[in-house]
């Protein structure tokens, strides 16, 4: 329960959770162990800190530390939240277990990202890194998903020829539709400066205003457009430079959302959901249930099942083990509208874009009986807006809406991100003492580390780690997964390795003995300026936008490949 007290708190012996717990005073201290029970643990200073000298904390499910905090011992929760600064008193070691409930029921608003557009569709890059959001008239906006400070708008494409209407990518280019029949192929290897690089005009198929290219698919060098009453173009896109129309067919319907799969051809119609076979035949249409306009179609991994997003509300399932004769399986009907549809990786999910209805979580695990499992509003980007399309994250960690403006609040919209797993340790503040720190699973520094009093040495392990501020240690600095940076940096110790570096246009600075840059596992990208001092370890490609200084011996730990943009690259005048 809640215990605050006036003065301090101090527990010497062992402390069990019995339930969820809130510790208030001016000091609160412990001296043992902590058994968590899998329940939450608040303790919340309110003049002083948060002491926890030669801690041995587990089984908690969240540690929020509400100020400053005085650390020796290790901590172990799923989810460890310091909210002040932390000062060593001795080696500490910090695991967030994390947890991947796949609970859709409960998952939470983790974060929200307001666009200046009125938001369409989205898609992710191939590496999760990236959110790329079709955003009418401001677009095409790039929001990085592992930005340090939160997820953020880092870069935007606008191609001045009309509303961007729908985005695919692959891992160097997005592709992009605009509403007056224009498709941009963007080359977004710089998520901070996106640039067309290829563009084609979608034959008008005879229609006054041409057709309307609300829905894409990517398959390899494939792009086919669902272009409204224009029907579904086949573009190869093999040469970036220069896309070309290779066919066009369908007719008779408004074409929204479109793949292909097994040979065939699904589209999203006014007319319900459309077949074509290898020969472009329309070998079937079957209708929605209450004949609603079809506006999304997923199919399974075995080409046994469509699911269809139903613009009447809700999602219609068909079995399409014989293309050409589906069969409507069932359908789960809402108030809402059907724009899109995306399934968990299992496919025991849907999770369907409703319009007014918000994100709904459907289990189709049976096909012949979905069941509600969870909705979503959009507290975040739009209480009144219309969720327009979804996208999940690799390994259902989390879900992507985007929302489209509405009348009744015309100022935002934009991205909301949900997730049902919790993994991470947050340093909000500034992070000092002469020990060594050691973290295993995702980590964000907000502040300095090293500062006032370096540590001994820091060690990362696993996922991503942010870094807020320049980090000082007298011994060894070693980063296990991809470091991101929110400004300038500079990394000094005696031995530091990293392994992934994205730059975020900053300049970066190691100033140690021995540096052991690794971009095999992660890449190290956008960085302005790199600047290394000592004897260096390089592999795999270190890409910067300006210019490479190596002041010491290079030796090279495999391929390795340095690319300077527009700056220069100095080697030591040594090398092995």
């Amino acid at each position: 329960g809640n215990f605050n007290t006036s003065g301090f708190q101090k527990y010497e012996g062992n402390v069990t959770l019995g339930s969820d717990t809130e510790l208030g005073a001016t000091t609160v201290e412990f001296a043992d162990g902590v058994t968590g029970n899998s329940h939450n643990l608040t303790l919340s200073p309110t003049s002083s800190l948060i002491e926890l000298d030669g801690i041995q904390l587990s089984g908690v499910n969240e540690l929020t530390i509400g100020g400053d905090l005085a650390l020796a011992g290790n901590l172990d929760a799923q989810n460890i939240d310091i909210q002040g600064n932390t000062t060593l008193l001795g080696d500490a070691n910090l695991t967030a277990t994390g947890t991947a409930s796949g609970d859709w029921s409960t998952a939470s608003l983790t974060n929200t990202v307001v666009t200046s557009g009125s938001a369409m569709k989205l898609t992710l890059s191939p590496d999760g890194r990236h959110a790329y959001i079709a955003d009418d008239n401001e677009g095409m906006q790039v929001v990085d998903l592992q930005h340090p400070s939160g997820p953020a708008i880092v870069g935007n494409f606008d191609s001045g020829v009309g509303n961007a209407l729908d985005v695919v990518a692959n891992a160097t280019h997005a592709f992009v539709s605009h509403l007056m029949g224009d498709l941009h192929i963007v080359d977004v290897s710089n998520p901070s400066s996106p640039q067309s690089v290829g563009n084609v005009s979608l034959p008008d198929m005879g229609l006054q205003f041409g057709g309307t290219p609300f829905g894409l698919s990517l398959h390899g060098d494939a792009l086919y457009v669902a272009d409204g009453a224009a029907g579904i173009h086949h573009v190869d896109v093999s040469d970036s430079a220069n896309p070309s129309v290779s066919e066009t067919f369908g007719t008779g319907a408004t074409f929204f959302g479109v793949t292909v799969a097994g040979g065939y051809t699904f589209a999203a119609t006014s007319a319900g959901l459309k077949v074509y076979d290898g020969a472009r035949t329309n070998v079937a249409t079957a209708s929605l249930s209450g004949n609603g306009d079809a506006r999304s179609v997923v199919v399974s991994a075995d080409v046994q099942t469509a699911f269809v997003a139903n613009f009447n509300g809700g999602l219609d399932i068909f079995d399409i083990s014989t293309p050409s004769s589906p069969q409507l399986l069932d359908s789960y009907s809402t108030a809402g509208l059907g724009h899109d549809v995306a399934l968990s990786s299992d496919e025991s999910l849907a999770f369907v874009a409703d319009g007014p209805n918000g994100k709904l979580v459907l289990d189709v695990s049976d096909t012949s009986n979905i069941n509600f499992v969870g909705s979503h509003a959009t507290t975040g980007s739009d209480t009144n807006g219309n969720v327009y399309d979804v996208a999940v994250a690799s390994g259902d960690a989390a879900t992507f809406t985007v929302t489209n403006k509405s009348e009744n609040d015309p100022g935002k919209a934009g991205l909301d991100i949900f997730s049902s797993v919790t993994q991470g340790i947050m340093f909000g503040g500034t992070v000092d003492g002469g020990h060594a720190l050691s973290t295993n699973g995702t980590t964000s520094f907000a502040g300095v580390v090293g500062g006032t009093d370096s540590l001994a040495s820091l060690t990362t392990v696993g996922d991503t780690v942010s870094v807020g501020g320049d980090v000082t240690t007298v011994g060894n600095q070693s980063f296990g997964g991809e470091a991101t940076i929110a400004g300038d940096t500079t990394f000094t110790g005696d031995d530091v390795s990293i392994s992934g570096l994205e730059g975020g246009g900053f300049n970066v600075d190691f100033s140690a003995t021995t540096t052991t840059i690794d971009a095999n596992s992660y890449s190290v990208a956008n960085v302005a300026d790199l600047t290394v001092s000592g004897d260096v370890g390089l592999n795999g490609t270190i890409a910067t936008t300006g210019n490479q200084s190596y002041g010491g011996d290079v030796g090279l730990l495999g391929n390795t490949t340095l690319t300077a943009g527009s700056g220069a690259i100095s080697l030591g005048a040594d090398g092995e």
